[in-house]
């Protein structure tokens, strides 16, 4: 046996219905006749373990027809293989030797590899070889003392990285519901060895909880994701190495500094995880640091804390609403999922953690020209963020623009559908997008595997449509690709044919219950905007305008609008350097339209009360940008890092990214006209707002 053997057995196993050989060929890249070697070794390994009967090869076609029962002792068979049963790859070998060196509190004899892992001693050393080049690129080197074996020289941040690491390399990070994994003697190695099912199910729980208790919206991406770097951790704690202060503060001054939100989300899991006697102030600053390089507490804890984020993706917006023709500045749920999308890839991107998009080569090919016209224009976001955007990076933004531009077309009628995808947020929209676009549906709700059966206890439906098998749920559902395939269009469309007609038989002998009507609830756009207390015209006052004032370059303009804050102590005189730093650090992405740029910076550097000014200058200034220059407005803002004043500010934006205001703030001859017209403006745009929420 092995891992592709291993993973032919598991297709057929989870199967409904036939496999035709040319199909399995195609997925593997490999002629018919190895796939029929394979399924030799599959008849052998079965028979010998009593299970003869419950596969089957006829007609081309490869069948299962085993029963639950079967089921289990199968992957129960396959997890416990030994490596003598198991043939390792190179990769495989490589990886399992390292993870065992990182866990390895003893040296370790290369005796005792050859003997664990059933390989000569020639085999072990040409393994060796690439195991240092690989230990190399992380960091990490053999200690020089090798007289009683082979130790590694690393503390334990790093020993604990490179771990979680190695894992997500060999594919747990993104298959980590177990059962969803290929089992094979390299899996079942890697649980029993981390005691994974240990500690997993006690992970999960916990996590549930935090979602529960802090409000959270985790795909399936970040929750299993989290629960990885948590048996990591657990693993660990509980054969007693813990984090160093020292080490910890190191770790702190070059990662990414959690929030108070974070520090007391990461709290809560410890707590729940581990006895009151085992709580240690490094480990949840440790873990902290971790999950804020995930998307979910990006989008939940760091809404308001980078206004240069959502002023980027706003550009991008822009450019991308004149490219097609479409106001996409209005969507709102676009601008906060694509600026969380974008916050959260940032970072994968400062920390070298490359994102792969399995959807890629299918969006590009399916949405060629889309891709083309976004690739073109990503230099917004390249520029304004100092950092290049790779095809999966960008193919994953495409998702989002997708998702809207989908929205704007030819409204369906619909029945109640659930999306359940284990994807992130993007992934799921474009999804549930494309299933609304082509099909008579209403999508209800769009969840995350995980949560699923939590969520059916609240929320009816008639179908659910997953990316991934769903056990002990009884409503219908169909399982899909994320970028459907015909097959997968014929299979949704045969699911919901089937209900309709169940529902026109059934319709006159239903009662129809109160509950049973969808409600809705209210959504995070809705959320959104009762927050939205704050508008953009509470912050400024007609002595913040200035009108007609002379600059001789763009940090004299930056510093004569801003002010009117000074004056009246809104902000301290280091917000006014601080806004001009903004630029001459991150570049001119602060002129987000023609014409137009807004001054800001970080609310620790001056922030008294918040307030915003206004100036529309004599002559027009170049700030270096490379389409929206020159500039004749600018509106100098100092805000709080919450989410009413973000979304007051998204307002502003929308408005400046009017060319017919941009025309009558031009021909207005005092601030009084100046207020009247954002006034007028800003009513119009925030009724479009309440019409896109509902």
């Amino acid at each position: 046996m092995n891992h592709q053997i291993c993973k032919l057995l598991k297709m057929i196993v989870d199967s409904k219905g036939p496999l035709h050989l040319k199909n399995i060929a195609d997925e593997f890249k490999l002629s018919e006749r190895s796939i029929r070697n394979y399924y030799n070794e599959i008849e052998k390994f079965l028979s010998k373990n009593g299970l003869g009967d419950v596969c089957r090869f006829q007609n081309l076609s490869f069948r299962y027809i085993g029963d639950e029962k079967s089921t289990k002792k199968i992957y129960n068979l396959l997890f416990n293989l030994n490596f003598y049963e198991y043939y390792l790859s190179s990769k495989e070998r490589e990886d399992l030797i390292i993870l065992i060196l990182l866990v390895q509190d003893m040296p370790l004899k290369s005796s005792q590899l050859e003997e664990l892992l059933f390989v000569s001693k020639t085999t072990l050393v040409n393994t060796m070889e690439n195991v240092r080049e690989k230990l190399k690129g992380y960091g990490v080197g053999f200690s020089r003392n090798k007289h009683y074996g082979l130790v590694l020289d690393c503390d334990e941040i790093k020993r604990r990285d490179v771990l979680f690491y190695i894992l997500k390399d060999m594919g747990l990070a993104d298959t980590f519901p177990w059962e969803t994994f290929i089992p094979n003697a390299c899996s079942g190695f890697i649980s029993k060895f981390l005691k994974i099912d240990k500690y997993r199910y006690k992970i999960e729980r916990s996590l549930q909880s935090a979602e529960n208790q802090f409000h959270l919206n985790m795909n399936d991406t970040c929750f299993y994701e989290m629960t990885l770097i948590l048996c990591v951790i657990f693993f660990r704690i509980e054969n007693n190495h813990y984090i160093s202060y020292e080490k910890c503060q190191d770790y702190l001054e070059g990662s990414f500094e959690p929030n108070g939100l974070v520090i007391n989300l990461c709290e809560y899991i410890y707590k729940n995880l581990f006895d009151k006697y085992l709580y240690n102030e490094n480990e949840v600053q440790y873990l902290a640091c971790k999950l804020c390089k995930m998307q979910f507490i990006m989008e939940s804890s760091n809404k308001g804390q980078y206004a240069n984020f959502h002023i980027i993706v706003k550009s991008l917006l822009y450019q991308l609403s004149k490219v097609y023709n479409i106001n996409l500045l209005t969507d709102y749920k676009l601008h906060e999922y694509l600026t969380g999308h974008i916050l959260s890839v940032y970072h994968r991107i400062k920390d070298r953690d490359d994102l792969v998009n399995p959807f890629k080569n299918e969006l590009i090919e399916e949405y060629y020209e889309d891709f083309t016209i976004l690739k073109d224009n990503i230099y917004i976001l390249e520029n304004g963020l100092g950092c290049k955007f790779s095809d999966d990076e960008i193919s994953y933004i495409l998702m989002h623009i997708l998702t809207a531009l989908i929205k704007n077309s030819k409204k369906y009628n619909k029945i109640d559908v659930i999306i359940s995808c284990n994807a992130g947020i993007g992934t799921s929209e474009f999804l549930a997008t494309l299933v609304k676009k082509n099909f008579n549906v209403n999508i209800v709700a769009v969840t995350s595997a995980h949560s699923l059966k939590a969520f059916l206890l609240r929320q009816r439906c008639d179908l659910i449509i997953s990316t991934v098998p769903l056990n002990e749920i009884n409503i219908p559902w169909v399982q899909v690709n994320t970028v459907l395939s015909k097959d997968d269009f014929s299979n949704i469309r045969e699911s919901i044919d089937k209900i309709s007609t169940k529902s026109v038989k059934n319709f006159n002998n239903t009662p129809i219950n109160d509950s049973d009507i969808f409600s809705g609830g209210t959504s995070d756009e809705d959320n959104s905007s009762k927050e939205t207390s704050i508008r953009f015209l509470n912050m400024i006052k007609s002595d913040y305008i200035l009108l007609d004032k002379e600059a001789d370059n763009w940090q004299e303009a930056i510093i004569t609008c801003a002010e009117p804050l000074l004056w009246y102590k809104k902000i301290t005189p280091n917000y006014l350097t601080a806004m001009v730093n903004v630029v001459l650090e991150n570049g001119p992405y602060i002129v987000f339209a023609p014409g137009v740029a807004l001054a800001h910076a970080n609310p620790d550097c001056g922030v008294l009360e918040p307030g915003a000014s206004f100036l529309r200058l004599k002559k027009n200034v170049d700030f270096g940008h490379e389409t929206n220059d020159p500039v004749k407005f600018i509106i100098a803002v100092a805000i709080n890092d919450t989410p009413e004043y973000i979304n007051a500010l998204f307002h502003i934006m929308n408005i400046m990214c009017n060319q017919r205001v941009l025309d009558h703030l031009s021909l207005a001859k005092n601030s009084f006209e100046i207020i009247n017209i954002l006034n007028e403006y800003e009513k119009i745009t925030k009724d479009l707002y309440q019409n896109d929420l509902s």
